[in-house]
């Protein structure tokens, strides 16, 4: 019998049945009895029994289950999630302990005794929160160790030795999500599948680590795992590259089965799209997911667990003000039902003042609505302890900041060219408060903006492109009207999908 804090005696009847359960389905690798103790069981256990505290520890529940190394490391990456959702999180020895229970799952699942695929089933959605959580908690611990200015000597210490010990470095995380890919082969499948070869050939290219499931979509949500993290490292170069084969029927075949997926894919690489001033194809990855999780409201996204119903709330707020953020740098067309909900969300005063350039509006919807800036280097641990976990954001901000300085005359400028169809040089120079000269300048950066804003061809939808183009000639401002009408079939379109998809949801009631 162990200790008293480890003693499986205070597990509840219900929850020991639980667990007993939950090993069986892993051992038996039935993949739907997981899911369903991992995605509905688990939520209802916890919010009748540890909404404040944490599950039992690992050596009660290993006491009561006897030794099990699959199980019981699975259910530590669950416990230690559960601890950084609670109140208080998780403290210093708990980040410690999450982090070499990944480095112990990593290393069974990539280097096995055998050299052959290890014999486990986990449903997508738990590979998928399995590397999404890895990538968050390496987040989480480089803001906890680079605000030491509360922090006492003791929690500096250990912050100081898991430092030597390359405790969530960012190599470490790096090269796990890094391996995943290399040893799933999933960028050849990806390339092979991209240029339509048959699924036996896709399957083939996999290797015989690629050709299972689990290594497959390990290496798969790994690359979505290298955007997220590229991205909040400032890399938007390489987070792009992590996902150059990866197509929009590969991404909505993958969130058939974890959404959060598909979600977290158009997030992060809009954002890149921004930050690398492609703000046309931003408008149109994060048209493609708002109308997605419109459309998924009350089916593939109907969550059990409040946690998770609130952070898909928060997300798609966030997308919302991205999307009134690209659409005051790059004026256009946009879906009507998602431009009457982005004015809901963001308020007519905010885009006023973002067309008016108001910096501060811009600055408060990018801190809301921006990845978690991490430092790749972690800060030295010496006197005097500051805090530094604001440093990453704020030097995204001020790449930001310049790109507006730029622009900020483009807003007032675009205005005056929508009241007239031609107009002197000199007209709309005195308007502007500028000389000739500068105005040429200002309109040639205008029309720049206007070209580079995507990486499209021009065979792009005419609801993307800008409402004003414009040409000068002999002293004159030529203004073409370039917005389209309504498109009302379309409308309709989306109106009956509407309607299926609801009588399809009062049917199954």
């Amino acid at each position: 019998m162990g200790s008293f804090e480890y003693d499986s005696s205070d597990i509840p009847d219900s929850v020991r049945s639980y667990l007993r359960g939950f090993q069986k389905a892993v051992d038996q690798q039935s993949v739907e009895e997981i899911l369903q103790n991992y995605e509905n069981d688990w939520n209802k256990i916890n919010e009748r029994y540890y909404k404040t505290t944490a599950w039992p520890h690992w050596k009660a529940v290993e006491e009561l289950l006897g030794p099990d190394e699959v199980f019981i490391l699975l259910y530590k990456e669950l416990y230690f999630r559960h601890v950084y959702m609670l109140q208080n999180g998780p403290s210093h020895q708990d980040r410690t302990d999450s982090f070499n229970n990944y480095c112990e799952i990593f290393n069974y699942i990539l280097h096995p005794e055998d050299n052959q695929p290890v014999q486990l089933e986990l449903p997508n959605q738990w590979l998928w929160d399995i590397i999404d959580e890895f990538i968050y908690q390496f987040q989480n611990y480089s803001q906890y160790r680079s605000k030491l200015q509360s922090k006492s000597q003791e929690e500096i210490t250990a912050i100081s030795d898991a430092l030597d010990e390359n405790v969530w470095g960012v190599h470490s995380v790096l090269n796990v999500l890094q391996t995943l890919v290399t040893t799933s082969r999933i960028n050849q499948q990806l390339s092979a599948y991209n240029e339509k070869k048959s699924m036996d050939e896709v399957h083939d290219i996999g290797g015989i680590f690629g050709q299972t499931q689990l290594y497959k979509m390990l290496g798969y949500f790994s690359l979505i795992g290298l955007l997220r993290l590229q991205c909040q490292l400032g890399d938007y170069h390489q987070a792009m590259k992590a996902i150059e084969n990866v197509s929009l029927r590969m991404k909505t075949t993958a969130a058939s089965d974890a959404a959060d997926c598909l979600i977290s894919t158009y997030y992060y690489e809009a954002w890149c799209k921004i930050m690398t001033r492609k703000y046309q194809d931003a408008i149109d990855a994060l048209q493609e997911v708002l109308l997605y999780i419109e459309r998924g409201r009350k089916t593939i996204l109907n969550k059990e667990s409040q946690y998770k119903n609130d952070m898909l709330n928060k997300m798609q707020d966030k997308m919302f003000n991205m999307l009134a953020m690209c659409i005051v740098l790059y004026p256009c067309r946009i879906d009507e039902s998602l431009e009457q909900s982005m004015k809901e969300k963001v308020t007519f005063d905010k885009l006023n003042r973002m067309q008016d350039g108001d910096v501060k509006i811009f600055e408060e919807i990018f801190n809301f609505c921006s990845p978690k800036f991490v430092s790749p280097t972690p800060p030295a641990i010496v006197p005097p302890f500051i805090n530094t976990h604001l440093e990453p954001t704020v030097r995204q901000w001020k790449v930001l900041e310049d790109e507006l300085e730029i622009q900020s005359k483009i807003p007032g400028t675009r205005r005056y060219l929508k009241l007239y169809t031609t107009m002197p040089l000199s007209k709309l120079a005195g308007f502007l408060d500028v000389t000739e000269q500068e105005l040429v300048s200002l309109l040639m950066t205008a029309k720049y903006k206007l070209k580079n804003a995507s990486s499209q061809s021009e065979t792009a939808d005419d609801f993307l492109h800008p409402e004003v183009d414009f040409f000068i000639d002999d002293k004159m401002v030529h203004i073409a009207d370039t917005r389209v009408g309504s498109r009302y079939g379309e409308q309709f379109i989306r109106k009956i999908n509407k309607f299926i998809e609801m009588e399809k949801v009062i049917t199954t009631q």
